[in-house]
């Protein structure tokens, strides 16, 4: 896992917590938790918004240079581990999040993640860069279909309830806007193909294939489309 340092943390926070603002209200609608975990939490910006909205508990996990006087609630539990290996016990939540950190992990720990994640809750808000996305130490960048069928394989149905709500919100960041799925325990939920394609596109996000050729353009890369069925 990629150590990002306090300056990082700082010019992410105020973004991250305009989106978590714009998120969460929409999420806690449908799951109305109580107690909240974030695995690879970072400061913990999305937590803190959580125990605004209400959460009595709110949990982190992250590595072990995020240090707690940096945190953006002092309410936060902080439990300090590798995410590329397997999370040690933590309990169970009514709410688990998994935020922009599953494509930083290598390919060979997807699978193991998600079946961590849905071990922490029957809800898990899972949102993690698509394919030619690009950032700081992106290993593994996937459409949502190959997430949905990690989550189809332990019981849960992708629930699209997030990004209809957030799809022209400017105050959400555009690859949330793009990725955030809800995942639930025995949800029926919808096809995992569905989440990356709708009639008669693909289920992209405009702004984020704006974002992502305006990037391209200022790296001096080749802006290359994201192929059809890739996963």
């Amino acid at each position: 896992m990629l150590l990002y340092s306090k300056l990082f943390y700082a010019a992410q926070r105020i973004g991250s917590a305009k989106s978590a603002r714009g998120i969460l209200p929409v999420v806690f609608s449908h799951t109305r938790p109580e107690t909240v975990i974030d695995v690879g939490c970072g400061v913990g910006t999305w937590l803190a918004v959580a125990g605004q909205l209400g959460a009595s508990k709110i949990s982190g996990v992250e590595g072990p240079w995020v240090e707690n006087n940096s945190l953006a609630s002092p309410a936060i539990a902080m439990n300090y581990a590798d995410l590329e290996q397997t999370l040690p016990p933590l309990g169970r939540y009514d709410l688990a999040m998994c935020m922009e950190v599953a494509e930083h992990l290598s390919p060979q720990r997807a699978e193991g993640l998600v079946t961590d994640l849905c071990g922490l809750s029957d809800n898990v808000l899972f949102s993690a860069a698509i394919v030619w996305q690009g950032g700081i130490g992106h290993l593994n960048e996937r459409m949502q279909s190959y997430w949905a069928a990690l989550f189809a394989a332990n019981g849960y149905g992708a629930c699209d309830v997030v990004r209809p709500a957030v799809w022209d919100n400017s105050n959400v960041s555009y690859w949330y806007r793009q990725n955030c799925i809800l995942y639930v325990k025995g949800a029926r939920g919808v096809a995992p193909a569905s989440l990356d394609r709708r009639h008669p596109g693909r289920f992209v996000n405009p702004w984020c294939v704006v974002e992502l050729y305006q990037r391209a353009i200022r790296l001096g890369l080749s802006p290359q489309p994201v192929a059809e069925g890739s996963d």
